[in-house]
């Protein structure tokens, strides 16, 4: 399992839960324990970056995190 993309934690937590898109469809589900982010597995683990390595906010630095709106 890859790591959170968002925060880039590993601790995730598997749950059989109904589709966000069609209430009558369930799947498999990964939910992030730290920021509570949550994707069907088939997305959360189909990402470009194939490395599976994800950098956390506190990496990327806050100009970058930040949107600068001026």
């Amino acid at each position: 399992m890859k790591a959170c993309p968002f925060c880039g934690s590993n601790m995730l937590l598997v749950e059989w839960r109904t589709s966000a898109w069609n209430e009558r469809y369930s799947d498999w589900h990964v939910i992030c324990q730290d920021c509570a982010c949550s994707a069907p597995i088939y997305i959360w683990n189909r990402r470009h970056n194939s490395s599976g390595t994800v950098k956390p906010f506190s990496e990327i630095g806050t100009r970058n995190a930040l949107v600068n709106l001026a």
